[in-house]
């Protein structure tokens, strides 16, 4: 019985940026960590969240719609997150050009490592192996 599972992409973007969020609050805050490095780990994190998701429950690459759908949707909700936090800066009167093209480096990496994670050659490397 050959069963194809379904995920959907928009689940799964969620649940990335709440745990994005959620990192981000638990490193930068409570434990007072920063800079890009921190940035890149919870990235990592996240995307390696995201794929191994992918690997152990839905046990199948995923097709181009899903894989883009869910890369678009994440970007997508990352985007709004940072322009958010921008216009709540710019309120308050703190927002300059550093801050914005560091607030634009920081939301880069997210996306960069969802599009190398969720890589078609990196799906079919690990579900070769199997």
């Amino acid at each position: 019985m050959d069963e194809t599972r379904i995920f959907s992409p928009l689940k799964l973007a969620l649940s990335c940026v709440v745990a994005a969020i959620s990192l981000n609050f638990l490193l930068r805050v409570l434990f007072k960590f920063e800079g890009v490095s921190i940035t890149m780990l919870i990235a990592g994190c996240v995307a390696g969240f995201a794929l191994l998701w992918v690997v152990k429950v839905v046990q199948r690459p995923p097709t181009n719609q899903e894989r883009s759908r869910f890369l678009l949707l994440y970007s997508g909700i990352l985007a709004f997150t940072c322009l958010v936090i921008a216009s709540l800066a710019a309120i308050n009167g703190t927002l300059n050009t550093g801050g914005i093209i560091i607030l634009i480096v920081h939301y880069l990496v997210y996306p960069f490592f969802a599009l190398t994670f969720f890589s078609e050659k990196q799906f079919a490397s690990i579900f070769k192996k199997q």
